[in-house]
């Protein structure tokens, strides 16, 4: 339960797996569902910490830009399902 390097994997999984997901739009959300696990896995185990928030820097820039996400008729904080593989609730966010 506390033990982050579990949420580590999961979100690499998460990343490694969205070529699956269809377009780049698409593909680019599964970093948002990476980015709910790194944060457990900073929150929950020290020992991972700096791994998990180095990874939540580095991955931010993947994140799909705000034009994207408005010109999709989503706005930033709200809910979204990441689907295929993942299958996560998540929060969309967008690069600045």
């Amino acid at each position: 339960s506390n033990y982050g390097k579990a949420y580590l994997l999961l979100g690499d999984a998460f990343i490694a797996s969205r070529n699956n997901l269809g377009e780049d739009f698409e593909q680019r959300t599964a970093f948002w569902a990476a980015a709910d696990q790194y944060k457990t896995a900073a929150s929950m185990d020290s020992s991972v910490a700096e791994e998990a928030n180095q990874k939540l820097t580095d991955y931010a820039s993947q994140y799909p830009n705000h034009e994207d996400v408005f010109f999709r008729d989503f706005k930033e904080g709200d809910s979204y399902r990441v689907e295929g593989c993942i299958n996560e609730n998540t929060t969309i966010r967008s690069r600045k």
